[in-house]
């Protein structure tokens, strides 16, 4: 079984994630890890959405039926733009 914290995907061209079930401290953690994708990924998430700043562009909002009942999907692309801490 693969552990997303421990999965080095900062390579990543497309990213699901079904984030239904992720807990907020688990979000945060993995909002970072999304955050060292290369400009132009592509990053789908149910449920939750991405922090609203200049690292990522809404391509669209959507809601999905799935097995459970029906949820939102966000589609993100990450720009070329950097924060600095």
């Amino acid at each position: 079984m693969a552990d997303f914290f421990r999965y080095d995907f900062s390579d990543g061209g497309v990213v699901f994630v079904n984030a239904t079930c992720i807990l907020a401290e688990q979000w945060a953690e993995l909002e970072d890890k999304l955050s060292a994708l290369p400009a132009g990924a592509r990053v789908i998430v149910t449920s939750r959405s991405l922090s609203d700043d200049k690292r990522w562009e809404s391509l669209a909002k959507l809601r999905r039926a799935m097995s459970w009942g029906e949820v939102r999907v966000n589609i993100y692309q990450k720009t070329k733009y950097r924060l600095v801490s």
